[in-house]
């Protein structure tokens, strides 16, 4: 009996053991998933390229020029396009007038810009329906002018344009004046008063 007793408590630890050692302990690996957040940039003034045109001759031919030196704001932070550019300033330095031609633009530096008081500076007031009201001064007088504005299809860009009348708008007589007895000849006998302005600002 004693046998019989023994053989089954042997029987019960080898089992015991056998069970034992088939358990292993499995290392837990916890998966982290990352998110992928998409921050959308805001956008800003890559760059900025201005270009004025004025008129001379009776069939009113166009002379091209812009600045070298053009300082500017930054663009607000909003939700859609035209109000990014509401408050935006902008400032031109009147001594560094360039046409392409070094005697054009010594002419224009000593008799219209020099004739004029301070230079040229600004602000956008607002930007709605495809139109830009601007502050705009110039021989220290200061008027509101509304202007095309309209973006490029793929967003890289948007181009301002409009027209100023120096003598209705600035009273800029004096300079004007200069400008037309200096270069009457070359114009013939006729120097317009009105300029067209188009700014084409680069987005990145």
């Amino acid at each position: 009996m004693k046998k019989v007793i023994y053989s089954v408590a042997l029987i019960g630890l080898l089992v015991s053991c056998k069970s034992e050692t088939k358990k292993v302990t499995e290392p837990i690996v916890e998966e982290t998933a990352q998110e992928i957040v998409e921050v959308e940039k805001e956008p800003s003034i890559k760059d900025v390229d201005f270009t004025w045109t004025a008129f001379k001759t009776p069939a009113k031919a166009g002379v091209n020029g812009t600045f070298s030196e053009i300082a500017y704001g930054e663009l607000t932070e909003a939700d859609v396009l035209e109000d990014k550019f509401k408050g935006l300033t902008f400032n031109m330095d009147k001594t560094t007038v360039s046409t392409g031609d070094a005697a054009r633009d010594t002419t224009l530096k000593n008799e219209f810009f020099a004739q004029l008081v301070g230079d040229i500076s600004g602000r956008i007031l607002e930007v709605k329906d495809g139109k830009a009201k601007l502050e705009i001064k110039l021989n220290d007088k200061t008027i509101n002018k509304e202007f095309s504005f309209v973006p490029a299809a793929d967003g890289q860009s948007v181009t301002f344009e409009g027209s100023v009348d120096l003598l209705e708008d600035f009273g800029a007589n004096t300079a004007f004046d200069a400008l037309h007895a200096a270069c009457n000849a070359l114009h013939e006998g006729k120097t317009w008063t009105d300029v067209n302005l188009k700014a084409v600002v680069s987005l990145q």
